[in-house]
């Protein structure tokens, strides 16, 4: 599968940095340095993406012995951990 990204900026999709869940910058493509990722962006008060999630911890599990790691991202910063742990 190939998943492309297209913007009006000349920012490379490798360099945008992101927060994780303990507040730590990183940048995108960081994560993939030699390795098989797949990166999924999700709101958690959307209702497709919640009704999608145990789909693609089911898919994360699957991929597991192939050394496929999966990331949701969600943008911004207006929702709780506890939020984003339901």
């Amino acid at each position: 599968m190939i998943i492309m990204f297209s913007a009006c900026s000349e920012t490379n999709i490798r360099q945008l940095e992101i927060h994780t869940m303990s507040n730590e910058k990183m940048q995108l493509g960081n994560l993939a340095e030699g390795k098989n990722i797949v990166v999924v962006f999700i709101s958690p008060d959307c209702p497709v993406c919640i009704n999608y999630t145990l789909t693609l911890n089911r898919l994360a599990g699957s991929f597991d012995q192939m050394h496929v790691t999966f990331y949701a991202i969600i943008p911004g910063n207006e929702y709780t951990h506890e939020e984003v742990d339901s």
